[in-house]
């Protein structure tokens, strides 16, 4: 499969004006608080040419990772650091701010709050409406860049693996019991009783992987706000496995 280095360059580019700006909480604690689009004429440029094009942002694994624990912080289940932090906690929102340093170095010239219910709040910098051109190649870029990144927010369930792991519990223990009802030389009794009590084991073991299973979703997500991207990363990719 030939490559288009055209592309890649243009992923490149846009990957480099995209970041998640977090809040230090401690020393070893940052809380992602918005993503931003810092554009230039190059950039704006760049997104013209991927949608003429038809085809999609694709987000580098680094940029992808830092988005996904953005996402995941804003969940309502998200683990928490401390009950006096819960008035910015409830933000539960998403954050999309763009900037264009060229001609507005200090403040965000738009910005779209997501919430999680569908409720958004789009605000636009007084100065930029008095250059109807500029504003329309950063609505454009702004949403475009927006709807390319929640696309690819979800992360990819393996759900479907669990269900294995229940089927072939339940058919090997039924599997035993099937063996102990006609090959032991026991009394009806006896083998009912057998049955009886690795049927019991069986849903016992289904139970105990349940709990196990979301206990480790919730470690899981504690980890994913660590400061190490390749913890971050590796933590995401098994929670896929999980959920």
């Amino acid at each position: 499969m030939s490559i288009d280095n055209s592309t890649v360059d243009l992923n490149h580019l846009l990957n480099s004006c995209i970041t998640v700006e977090s809040w230090n909480l401690a020393p070893k604690t940052a809380i992602p608080q918005q993503v931003c689009f810092r554009l230039d004429a190059e950039t704006i440029k760049a997104i013209e040419q991927i949608k003429i094009s038809q085809k999609s942002l694709q987000l580098s694994q680094t940029n992808l990772t830092a988005l996904r624990c953005y996402a995941l912080f804003n969940l309502p289940s998200a683990p928490k650091f401390s009950y006096s932090q819960q008035s910015y906690l409830k933000q539960a929102a998403l954050t999309f701010s763009t900037h264009y340093p060229a001609k507005f170095p200090s403040e965000p010239l738009l910005r779209s709050t997501i919430g999680l219910r569908g409720k958004i709040l789009q605000q636009i910098k007084q100065d930029l409406v008095r250059n109807p051109i500029l504003l329309e190649h950063l609505l454009e870029a702004h949403y475009w860049l927006t709807d390319e990144i929640l696309s690819q927010l979800p992360l990819k369930s393996q759900a479907d693996r669990s269900w294995l792991i229940y089927g072939g519990i339940i058919l090997t223990i039924f599997a035993i019991c099937g063996l102990n009802w006609y090959f032991l030389a026991h009394s009806p009794a006896i083998r009912l009783i057998i049955c009886s009590l690795l049927l019991a084991i069986g849903f016992t073991a289904i139970a105990i992987y349940g709990q196990l299973r979301w206990w480790a979703i919730y470690q899981l997500a504690g980890k994913i706000f660590a400061q190490k991207t390749v913890s971050r990363r590796l933590s995401l990719k098994i929670l896929s496995y999980l959920i």
